[in-house]
């Protein structure tokens, strides 16, 4: 493939220069465009670029910090037909997810959009979801469902953790484990000397 080379120009940009940047048909230039911070976006060219098929497009509108997706915007794009975009939309921060969207978002057919569901923070996982993600038939998922603080597993599940084939998988256990007697030792440090965690 022709490498392309953009520079950015001294020159002050004119709005045509814009809207001919984001509408290229390349989209390695409509990319460039969609990061340059030397301008604001249009609502329509915000619209465009959320809309746009290539996931690359839409993170850098989602990374931009003068774009702020609407609901239906959002809804959008966590329903795309495109797993790379839908994933995209999981992974941005540029707005906080209803529980309905993050339940379906843990469910999806793709497990790289159910992985970056399970690296969001920035809701509790039900009982019932962690459960889940611990089974998951991706074991990055797994990975993810056990190193969150949600996840109280049984000692069956450890013993079975450990035994994992992949040495990843068996690391997190391990990693897991270390923290539940870090945390037990504390809790009975601070018992010994009459201090309580309410």
């Amino acid at each position: 493939m022709k490498k392309i080379k953009i520079e950015k120009s001294a020159c002050t940009l004119k709005p045509e220069h814009i809207e001919a940047g984001l509408t290229e048909e390349d989209p390695r230039i409509r990319g460039f465009w969609a990061e340059r911070t030397d301008y604001t976006p249009t609502p329509e060219q915000v619209e465009r670029g959320l809309m746009d098929e290539d996931a690359v497009i839409v993170k850098a509108f989602l990374n931009r910090h003068d774009v702020i997706p609407t609901p239906e915007q959002i809804e959008r794009g966590l329903t795309d037909k495109n797993p790379d975009i839908r994933k995209v939309w999981a992974k941005s921060t540029a707005y906080t997810p209803t529980s309905e969207q993050v339940e379906r978002g843990l469910t999806d057919t793709d497990s790289w959009v159910r992985l970056a569901w399970a690296q969001r923070r920035d809701y509790i996982a039900s009982s019932l979801q962690v459960q889940r993600g611990v089974r998951d038939e991706n074991p990055s998922v797994v990975k993810e469902w056990v190193s969150r603080k949600e996840f109280y597993p049984t000692y069956k599940q450890i013993q079975e953790g450990l035994k994992s084939e992949k040495k990843f998988l068996r690391d997190a256990w391990e990693k897991k484990l270390m923290a539940m007697h870090e945390e037990l030792s504390t809790m009975a440090m601070d018992e010994s000397l009459g201090v309580y965690h309410i």
